[in-house]
């Protein structure tokens, strides 16, 4: 059952950093930066640590030699003048958190697919194709959209945009 409550997203990173950074493989260095001065979002702390692992995973998996991991939440208002525009999402304050890597990238047919359920960019061996699914669920139960960019050799950023609270 799912316990929403006002979570400061700065404190949050802070307080679950170890976590976050044992959860990467030796060969990947993780990088976590928080600038929303104190903004809080109406969240299951549960759901969003699972949420952040899917992709902090999803991003190991995608450099298997090693590299680069970033998270960084910052604020995003959007309004009708917003170029970078999140679907069909209502105008308004935001929290953005995203996950961006130095993997292997995903094609643009991957990209699309990505958040289908059961689909999966790897061996059928290695995963069950649910974790990006099951984040894209998340946040859009509690009014947020996910957006992917990737290109092949390019590595991938992943942007969790979810209501702020106050």
């Amino acid at each position: 059952e799912m316990a929403p409550r006002a979570v400061r997203v700065g404190h949050y990173l802070a307080a679950n950093a170890a976590l976050l950074m044992s959860s990467v493989a030796e060969r990947v260095t993780l990088h976590i930066e928080d600038r929303t001065d104190g903004a809080a979002l109406l969240v299951d702390p549960a759901l969003l640590t699972t949420a952040i692992l899917n992709l902090l995973s999803n991003a190991c998996h995608a450099m298997p030699e090693g590299g680069h991991a970033n998270i960084v939440s910052r604020n995003r208002d959007l309004s009708a003048d917003d170029p970078h525009g999140f679907g069909d999402l209502q105008h308004g304050e935001y929290v953005e958190i995203s996950i961006a890597d130095t993997g292997i990238g995903m094609t643009r047919n991957q990209v699309q697919r990505a958040m289908e359920p059961f689909f999966s960019t790897r061996d059928n061996q290695m995963g069950t194709g649910l974790g990006l699914s099951s984040v894209y669920g998340f946040v859009r139960q509690r009014g947020g959209d996910l957006r992917i960019q990737s290109q092949s050799g390019e590595g991938t950023l992943v942007q969790m945009l979810l209501p702020r609270t106050h």
